[in-house]
This record gives structure tokens, C-alpha cells and sequence, in this order.
């Protein structure tokens, strides 16, 4: 017999009771893929990843009890500020009448993209990159280039074993590096430049942030 697909139980909660045990379980296994993709370096993918998990959200914090899903929200404020990704969605995706967990969630959210929108804007000298990488030797060197504020380009003689990690990381991250390889040499260079969609990126992050405060705030929970 084919096992039942967590989301498919999630999907099925508006129709059936679904017992704290249950939930427990369900909330085990989509807490860990909150977890993976809170964390994760690549922004697109990031987002797209906490937003399908948004639905699932809704439809679990309808159907426990308030006591389980307080520790549901207990735990979703612990994370990182990129957990608003997984928030709005969850938000949007939720039936009246709103549960205390979802008030909950509101409030956090409404608090978290508060803090987005009034942080500075990015200075026009500051090109710093926050990563940290898997912490070899490569990555070290890497991060240390990424976070300064100034220095937008760095020339890298690094043999081909390096060369091919630091363009998996960058390639990975979906970072706004520019990263080509001089073949003069031995080792040939490697060749980084932080382009300017770092500052398109950082206010689109600001708009989308702004709408969807404009959004949570405006919606009676």
C-alpha cells in the first residue's frame, strides 16, 4: 500500500478532525522543510520553497487544537525573518474564522515586515554580501570579499579543483556575483565582480515587504 503524502493529510483536515497526535507528526515533518529552506542561500528558490509550504500551514493551524497551535507559533517566531516568505502565504491561503494561532502569525508578521521596511536602505557605496559558505579555505576567502563594503572586485589565481567550487557556491547562492575565469597564467584567475542587481534586489525585497505589511494590516483578523 502506497503511504499517504503528508500534504495530502494536510489537504484533507478541512473535511476530517485531525487528532494533536497527528498534527504533531504533520507539523515534525513540515517544520523540517521550513527549517531547509528558511536557511537556504538561493533567494528565488527560497521563496518559492516557503511559499508552497504556505497552504499546508493554513490548513494545519485550522485543525489542532489552540494549545497545539500555539507551539506551532512558538516555534515559527523562533526562526529567522525570511520565515515571513512562509507567513504572508500561509496568511493568505488561511479560511475565516481566524483561529488564535493565525492572529498569532498575523501579528508576528505584521512585526517582522515592520522591521524590513524600516531598516536603511542600502548605502550607494556599500556592497557587502552577507554568506558564510561551507568554511574551507575557499569559503573563508569568499566571505570575506563578499561582506566588504567596498571592494566590489576581486582577482583570484586559484587552481581548477578551487575555481569549480567557488563558481558551484556562487552558482548555488544565486548570488549577484559575476564570476569568469582569465586563462593567462598558472593558476589561471578567477575573476569576481558584484554586479548591480544587489541594489535591484534589496528593493524589490523592500516593495514586496511594503505591500504585504500594507496587506496584513489592512486585513481584520
Amino acid at each position: 500500500m502506497t503511504p499517504t503524502h503528508p500534504l495530502v493529510v494536510i489537504h484533507d483536515v478541512a473535511q476530517h478532525p485531525l487528532a494533536d497526535q497527528v498534527g504533531d507528526r504533520l507539523w515534525r515533518w513540515l517544520s523540517g522543510r521550513v527549517d531547509t529552506w528558511v536557511r537556504h542561500d538561493h533567494t528565488d528558490r527560497r521563496r518559492a520553497g516557503l511559499a508552497e509550504l504556505g497552504r499546508p500551514l493554513a490548513r494545519l493551524l485550522e485543525a489542532v487544537s489552540d494549545e497545539s497551535g500555539a507551539s506551532i507559533t512558538k516555534a515559527l517566531r523562533a526562526a529567522d525573518d525570511n520565515v515571513v516568505e512562509l507567513l504572508v502565504p500561509a496568511l493568505r491561503a488561511h479560511r475565516p474564522p481566524s483561529r488564535a494561532a493565525v492572529v498569532a502569525i498575523a501579528l508576528d508578521c505584521r512585526d517582522r515586515l515592520t522591521r524590513l521596511v524600516e531598516r536603511p536602505a542600502r548605502a550607494d557605496d556599500d556592497w557587502s554580501i552577507e554568506w558564510t559558505g561551507c568554511g574551507c579555505g575557499e569559503c573563508l576567502r569568499l566571505a570575506k570579499f563578499l561582506g566588504s563594503r567596498s571592494e566590489r572586485t576581486h582577482e583570484w589565481p586559484l587552481a581548477k579543483p578551487g575555481r569549480q567550487h567557488v563558481h558551484g557556491q556562487l552558482d548555488h547562492a544565486g548570488l549577484p556575483v559575476r564570476h569568469t575565469t582569465r586563462r593567462q597564467g598558472r593558476p589561471f584567475t578567477l575573476t569576481l565582480e558584484k554586479t548591480e542587481a544587489l541594489y535591484q534586489q534589496d528593493q524589490d525585497t523592500r516593495q514586496q515587504a511594503k505591500r504585504d505589511l500594507d496587506w496584513v494590516a489592512s486585513t481584520v483578523w
